[in-house]
């Protein structure tokens, strides 16, 4: 494995939409050829984005996000 030091933020955030954009062509090809139902798309893109918040959450230092909890309003 090769170790590439990213020093900034800048360059963490531009490797980490890359990563993002490379998941999600591969879930739309998957879609394209057949291979998963347009149902798991949305349900394995929301769990991603989900997760995702989630990890973003955390970091903050803020409880994970909880769907499906109504306010009390």
């Amino acid at each position: 494995m090769i170790k590439i030091p990213i020093t900034n933020k800048e360059d963490k955030m531009k490797l980490f939409n890359l990563f993002q954009k490379k998941e999600k062509q591969g879930l739309e090809k998957a879609k394209a050829e057949g291979l998963i139902t347009e149902e798991e798309f949305l349900r394995i893109s929301a769990q991603r984005a989900t997760d995702t918040l989630d990890k973003f959450l955390e970091k903050k230092g803020r409880p994970k996000h909880q769907p499906g909890k109504k306010s009390g309003l």
